[in-house]
């Protein structure tokens, strides 16, 4: 859905949207303040990552209400969105925890300072969960 916005946007196709998102990060959603209209998508562009932290908020408290006396300090985000600069530090501040990027492979020293290590976190689960007894 990010992604379909900034194309809408920026008036650009997906892969162009999908170089902003990487790039410019959260201000792929900033325009320019002349425009009017403009500024009104830019408020709904805000919302799009906004809708996000509400369902991860509405998910902790449905986990919270159904667990009693479960409390969580820390999460892990993976991904390709996970990438996106500013995403986190968004996160952070409207759910008042701390959020991460996930290294599925920490404890492969061969693979732990790789770049895309978290675009592999459902992978090496996976692959994991096959080695594990139950």
């Amino acid at each position: 859905h990010i992604n379909l916005d900034i194309m809408n946007l920026h008036n650009t196709n997906y892969s162009e949207a999908l170089n902003l998102k990487l790039e410019k990060g959260m201000q792929a959603f900033d325009i320019d303040k002349d425009n009017e209209e403009e500024n009104s998508i830019k408020i709904s562009q805000r919302n799009i990552v906004s809708e996000l932290s509400d369902e991860i908020r509405k998910t902790l408290r449905y986990y919270m209400k159904s667990k009693a006396g479960v409390s969580y300090n820390q999460f892990y985000i993976s991904g390709g969105l996970s990438k996106m600069s500013g995403l986190i530090d968004s996160l952070n501040t409207s759910l008042q925890v701390e959020f991460s990027l996930l290294n599925p492979f920490i404890k492969f020293p061969d693979f732990e300072n790789q770049d895309q290590n978290q675009n592999y976190a459902v992978s090496v689960g996976l692959a994991l969960r096959g080695t594990l007894k139950d």
